[in-house]
């Protein structure tokens, strides 16, 4: 019985060339995702830093203090485009609307807040080209703790 075999030697390539740039493809695609994690992680890590520092007794009115915590914690992952901005402000119920310090709340005073804001810019490290630079902004509002 005679048998027919076919040329196999250049399959094996055939099949690398055609898998090759949709893996790399792939790859390139997570690494890139992944540098977006890490961005938008150190971006909301700045914001909950600068808050948590001013949300202690007596930190609530250093604004340059919570923006050099949020800037010190975000510098970690990413470098924060601007410098953070922080805010105090009070309101009568958690989520309400803003009053001032020397409002009366239902026989109690207001409740103080601190909130942080960083923002980022953050470029695709590998492929430009498929994808535009994407901005990443957070906010942290923590609640001014009670004073002694």
């Amino acid at each position: 019985m005679k048998r027919n075999w076919r040329s196999e030697s250049g399959q094996a390539l055939a099949e690398f060339a055609l898998f090759m740039p949709l893996f790399l493809v792939l790859v390139i695609g997570v690494v890139d995702t992944t540098f977006f994690l890490v961005a938008v992680m150190a971006t909301q890590e700045a914001a909950v830093e600068g808050a948590n520092y001013g949300s202690a007794p007596g930190n609530q009115n250093d604004d340059s203090g919570m923006q050099t915590w949020a800037q010190y914690a975000g510098s970690y992952g990413v470098t924060l485009s601007g410098t953070p901005t922080a805010t105090t402000f009070y309101t009568c119920t958690p989520g309400g609307a803003h009053v001032a310090a020397s409002s009366s709340c239902s026989g109690f005073g207001p409740m103080e807040y601190v909130s942080v804001t960083a923002s980022t810019n953050m470029a695709p490290v590998l492929i430009n080209w498929m994808f535009s630079n994407k901005t990443f902004t957070a906010t942290a509002t923590y609640r001014v703790e009670w004073k002694q």
